[in-house]
């Protein structure tokens, strides 16, 4: 069994999490779009489902951008056990939340009826 270099992975975890942090911020753009219709006198329990799910994508975003920095990092000049940990860390965080983020858009924008 071949043993994986720990170069791979991170160049793998580079491309998946600036992916995922792109795609974040067209996700992220459909939400705002959605709503532009609404004007101020809205209610807010109308809002927040769109509130909330604008919150975790830019997390989301966030942690994919923390992603890649660690990954740089590490490239770069580190190649440090803290950063080979922080990438990892980081990207699955960043997995996890847009997960969340997700299903929670399903059940309370989707399947709410």
């Amino acid at each position: 069994m071949e043993h994986v270099e720990h170069k791979d992975v991170v160049l793998g975890l580079l491309g998946a999490a600036s992916a995922m942090a792109a795609l974040v911020l067209v996700f992220l753009g459909f939400i705002v779009g959605a709503l532009q219709p609404f004007d101020a006198l809205t209610s807010k329990t109308v809002l927040r489902p769109y509130q909330v799910v604008a919150s975790g994508l830019v997390g989301a975003f966030l942690l994919g951008i923390a992603s890649v920095t660690m990954e740089v990092w590490w490239l770069a000049n580190s190649q440090s056990t803290i950063a080979y940990r922080g990438s990892v860390l980081t990207f699955v965080f960043q997995l996890v939340l847009l997960v969340a983020v997700a299903v929670w858009t399903l059940w309370k924008l989707v399947f709410r009826k």
